[in-house]
């Protein structure tokens, strides 16, 4: 290989490892933990905070651009005995790219969590704080899912909204 050549090929690879670096390698760490107001923040990994009581068994949904219509909804994790959770961003860029992403957390007994924040460095922390008690009911009288939460903290529609505003499945 020329010298020339050389030159060439190392920024082009460069620039492609740090591209395919972000595919699946990036995840969303922290801790979900007991606190008198539920509230999803991110922190600095020294925080207090990541030391209050553990929530064991919180599921944990996180969704990249909420707010778009192709947004993509991560695989839910659960948080283990001690509250640490990990959730796997598979989305090339993640890490190096801004995103905008909405983490909700959910367990019986809790009061849900919801934020909405760009996906932070590596070295800052998921804090999930949640409270004693029990949500409001959904649609319906039904348990809260994760549309209800986009509804309420982002405004969001769910197909099931327009389904029931404009009549399901008629043809033109």
């Amino acid at each position: 290989m020329t010298e020339r050549s050389r030159l060439l090929v190392l920024p082009i690879v460069a620039v492609l490892g740090l591209l395919l670096g972000g595919c699946g390698g990036y995840s969303l760490k922290g801790r979900v933990v007991s606190g008198d107001v539920s509230y999803v923040a991110v922190v600095d990994k020294d925080d207090p905070r990541l030391d209050w009581p553990a929530v064991e068994g919180a599921q944990v949904d996180l969704i990249v651009e909420p707010s778009d219509l192709n947004r993509e909804r991560m695989n839910p994790q659960f948080s283990g005995a001690d509250g640490a959770v990990r959730v796997p961003v598979k989305k090339v860029g993640a890490g190096l790219i801004k995103f905008e992403v909405s983490v909700s957390a959910r367990r019986s007994g809790f009061r849900s969590s919801h934020g909405v924040f760009d996906l932070p460095k590596k070295s800052r922390r998921l804090l999930v704080v949640m409270a004693p008690g029990d949500d409001p009911p959904g649609n319906n009288g039904q348990p809260r899912t994760i549309e209800d939460d986009l509804r309420d903290f982002g405004g969001e529609r769910t197909i099931e909204d327009d389904i029931r505003e404009f009549g399901g499945g008629g043809g033109r």
